[in-house]
């Protein structure tokens, strides 16, 4: 075969497989997706926080707790104003959001947030915190029945790459999931997410040390523990499903056992009172970049709530919007019929109640 034809056969199995990455690509992202919308009751905006991307609820105060960063303009940024942590009363059908006062040293970026309930009746919040461009960590504030914050610790550790979500699970130990294998903001991590590379992980620090528990992810996002905490779920975003994990003898040791697919971009994950999963999702991830760049660019929103209580695992999706009333949804909570969704730029997040 002269050099001609091996040329010609090269580029040919390069187009095929250029051909084939379209393909998937196009499919992973939902390109091609058909949305109907679908309502869950009436919904109102509630404003105050900016990107408000992660919600976690006290069941028993019937108050709700956001993470508030705004990322189109504080990225990277030192201090920025707004960036911090809110609080809801959800028992006043008509209440505002209100910040919470943080004080820390250096800048608050918050992202991931968990809400750990100890056996003495005392509250820890656990927050993913993007301190600057290269610096990352989960700082841990006491929580007074005021929802006053009281600052108790910071953890940094190598293997908090890219940690976007957070679970607690003792006094000073907890789930955190890398959402790239790479650092945030790299060339290779936003190679990682084009070319849907599993290369992001979960990583368990046990009040010592930190190490990877889970990894070859396709961009791992929200993390959830069952009561029992034999149980891990993770949600891959660009793999477009929900893992589960069974425990070993000990939280340091996880076996991949299934994954059940949802066509969406799945992000964070809350648990309800009956012991099912939310989360909120982006059906269009090209969508959600592009209005990640501009916030006039629509970007679906749905909420997803899943029963594991199965050996099969299954979902429903609850609520679907276009973009108009909430573009980009990053995670849903639920306290009885009332659903909170948040999303990672907007400047509101919605309260919804199921109309009787």
């Amino acid at each position: 075969m002269d050099t001609m034809s091996k040329a010609k056969i090269l580029i040919i199995v390069l187009l095929l497989g250029l051909t084939v990455h379209a393909y998937r690509l196009s499919q992973a992202s939902g390109l091609m997706l058909s949305l109907s919308p679908q309502e869950y009751g009436q919904c109102t905006k509630v404003t105050g926080p900016v990107g408000p991307e992660d919600i976690t609820i006290d069941v028993d105060r019937k108050v709700a707790y956001i993470s508030s960063s705004d990322r189109r303009h504080n990225a990277g940024a030192g201090e920025a104003e707004g960036d911090g942590l809110w609080v809801l009363d959800l028992s006043n059908p008509g209440s505002e959001a209100v910040q919470m006062n943080v004080e820390i040293d250096g800048a608050f970026h918050p992202h991931g947030i968990d809400l750990l309930q100890l056996e003495d009746g005392q509250r820890e919040l656990y927050v993913v915190n993007h301190a600057d461009a290269t610096t990352d960590e989960v700082v841990v504030f006491e929580l007074d029945d005021e929802h006053g914050l009281k600052f108790k610790t910071r953890v940094r550790s190598p293997e908090f790459i890219s940690p976007n979500d957070i679970r607690a699970v003792a006094p000073n130990s907890f789930f955190v999931t890398n959402d790239y294998g790479s650092p945030r903001g790299s060339l290779m991590a936003t190679l990682e997410g084009y070319l849907m590379l599993a290369r992001s992980s979960v990583v368990f620090f046990d009040g010592k040390t930190a190490q990877v528990v889970a990894e070859d992810l396709r961009m791992a996002n929200g993390i959830a523990l069952s009561e029992d905490q034999n149980t891990l779920y993770v949600a891959e975003t660009t793999g477009r499903q929900i893992t589960r994990f069974k425990r070993g003898e000990d939280l340091n040791q996880w076996r991949r056992t299934d994954s059940l697919s949802v066509d969406s971009g799945v992000d964070n994950l809350e648990w309800d009172q009956d012991g099912r999963l939310l989360t909120g999702a982006h059906p269009k991830l090209f969508d959600f970049l592009g209005h990640a760049k501009q916030a006039t660019n629509l970007s679906s929103s749905q909420v997803i709530r899943f029963d594991v209580s199965q050996d099969q695992m299954t979902f429903e999706t609850l609520y679907l919007n276009l973009g108009e009333e909430l573009s980009g949804s990053s995670v849903a909570a639920m306290l009885d019929e009332e659903l909170l969704v948040g999303a990672v730029f907007e400047p509101h997040f919605l309260r919804c109640g199921k109309e009787s």
